[in-house]
């Protein structure tokens, strides 16, 4: 069963999905508004969109939020950060995670498939994978990721395990 989002973070996510959808570029939500919207007990602090590298220049520029190269040292991506209607909003394309569990290569295409779609204000909204954040935090050696990635989750929630498989065996891979 959905959860509801704040009106704040409806209109925010009303108007990032119509302005995305006009530039035709593939986009995910993610974050704690998708697991919001997938029935998580979680209060989205911003919108997370996952977005795809072919569109990720396309998508900053129509929402006038500067895109960069961003290197936390744990990771590396294209990022941009910005507001809509008071919500902050941060796009990613190109993630790459690297840490104990190896280097997880950016995948968009892979999360596109598992991605789940809702129904949200008459619009369909693409849900990122929950299980990617799940590799990503394996990876990087982040407890406390793992730890808030499963509060408030579902009881019935399965972990798509498959997905979980293919993500941390690719990393591994990469470690070699």
């Amino acid at each position: 069963m959905p959860s509801a989002l704040r009106p704040q973070y409806a209109l925010a996510l009303q108007t990032l999905a119509a302005t995305l959808d006009d530039t035709l570029a593939e986009w995910l939500l993610a974050g704690s508004t998708a697991r919001k919207l997938a029935g998580w007990d979680v209060e989205p602090d911003d919108l997370d969109v996952e977005v795809s590298p072919h569109g990720i220049e396309a998508a900053a520029e129509a929402l006038g939020l500067p895109l960069r190269d961003d290197d936390t040292g744990a990771g590396h991506s294209l990022r941009a950060e910005g507001e809509i209607s008071g919500v902050a909003v941060d796009l990613t394309a190109n993630l790459e995670v690297s840490g104990p569990g190896g280097q997880l290569g950016p995948d968009f295409p892979l999360q596109r498939t598992w991605a789940t779609s809702m129904e949200v204000g008459g619009r369909r909204i693409w849900l990122a994978p929950v299980e990617e954040g799940l590799a990503r935090a394996m990876v990087t050696g982040d407890w406390s990721k793992l730890v808030a990635l499963a509060s408030g989750a579902p009881e019935d929630l399965p972990i798509r395990v498959p997905y979980l498989s293919l993500r941390l065996a690719s990393a591994a891979r990469a470690a070699r």
